[in-house]
């Protein structure tokens, strides 16, 4: 994969503009994939950092 389709797999903007960039190559499936990774990485991880968060600085 070039420098190019490496950057919108990893961009944190918006998935329907990342899609619609990426359409323009042939590495849309990848591109994706990352994408959706990364989505559900962050959704499930979100409540386990608020969960540390509130472990560690509770007052």
């Amino acid at each position: 994969m070039d420098v190019t389709n490496s950057i919108l797999s990893t961009s944190p903007e918006g998935l329907n503009a990342i899609t619609g960039l990426a359409d323009a190559t042939e590495h849309l499936p990848q591109i994706m994939a990352f994408q959706m990774i990364r989505l559900y990485v962050v959704i499930l991880m979100a409540p386990v950092f608020c969960r540390l968060m509130k472990f560690f600085f509770h007052k």
